[in-house]
């Protein structure tokens, strides 16, 4: 199951982000701490694109009941800033999505910046 939307690039998009993966999680079965996991990952990917994007943002979520992968797209071109610098902020996301997922990447695309990550129930 492939849930998708798409977020404008303003202040409100990390809160919207937050539901939309919290209710496709929770329709699929994934426990709270699961979603708990989710929703904090989320909340800093999707603040990354509407801090350093520079367009409207993709978020999609595949979960099947086993492994679930979030992933939030935008139209930057290179992950230079937030995905690879030193900076502590930039630390922090790299740290959170440690933290939350059973993994995480950056690709960048021809459409833009893919940050994604998986996690089990």
């Amino acid at each position: 199951m492939i849930a998708r939307t798409r977020l404008r690039r303003d202040g409100s998009s990390a809160a919207a982000a937050r539901r939309f993966v919290a209710d496709v999680l929770i329709n699929r079965g994934y426990p709270h701490a699961s979603v708990d996991q989710a929703v904090l990952a989320t909340s800093e990917v999707v603040t990354d694109a509407v801090v350093h994007g520079d367009s409207d943002i993709d978020l999609s979520v595949v979960a099947d009941g086993g492994m679930a992968r979030v992933e939030i797209q935008d139209g930057r071109t290179s992950i230079a800033g937030a995905w690879d610098g030193e900076h502590p902020e930039h630390q922090w996301r790299r740290r959170i999505l440690d933290t939350c997922s059973q993994g995480w990447g950056v690709e960048t695309l021809d459409a833009g910046l893919r940050v994604w990550f998986e996690l089990r129930p």
